[in-house]
């Protein structure tokens, strides 16, 4: 999954992403009918996505809607250089931490003000190979009512996991399309 974050003027957003040492990817470009985006990478190389909708929507502010995704990790292998690039990128503040112990260190989440977006942390070598990057978590109204799922044929090469904490745990990347779901 690629995240969208919206910003006010994406060309102007890839001049920064560029400044802050990320990469542009592609684009700038319009979606006819919808809005103008660029896929980008922050320093460590995780990709993401700029946008700015023609009709201003509601951008996620934090809340919890079944159906929508509510959560995001960034997995990278330097979570404090990351966390100042997003903040600086888009005004993402601390809202709180914890650690996870020696090796992985603490888990940075990340909002605005109250509103809580998503958590930033190490990745280390239990991931293997995998590179720096973003995962993504749906509400849904019952995790446990979505266990059929896994012996379905929903989509060639999707797995899912059921995650049951109101903060979801990482999961390995299994080198398949991962759906992570999560229950509030």
């Amino acid at each position: 999954w690629l995240p969208y974050i919206e910003v006010d003027n994406v060309d102007e957003g890839v001049e920064r992403v560029a400044a802050l040492g990320g990469l542009v990817l592609f684009g700038p470009k319009d979606i006819p009918g919808t809005g103008r985006f660029a896929v980008v990478a922050d320093p460590q190389g995780a990709t993401f996505a700029i946008y700015r909708p023609f009709d201003r929507a509601q951008p996620f502010d934090g809340t919890r809607q079944l159906g929508r995704f509510v959560w995001h990790e960034l997995i990278t292998t330097n979570p404090i250089a990351a966390f100042e690039f997003y903040s600086a990128m888009f005004g993402w503040e601390g809202t709180s931490e914890f650690d996870m112990g020696p090796e992985m260190g603490r888990y940075q989440m990340f909002g605005h003000g109250k509103a809580e977006y998503g958590g930033i942390y190490k990745l280390t070598w239990q991931w293997g190979k995998a590179p720096p990057q973003w995962i993504c978590y749906a509400h849904v109204r019952d995790v446990r009512a979505l266990d059929h799922a896994r012996d379905l044929e929903l989509s060639r090469g999707v797995q899912t996991e059921r995650v049951e904490e109101a903060r979801p745990t990482p999961e390995q990347d299994r080198g398949d399309v991962d759906l992570h779901l999560v229950n509030h």
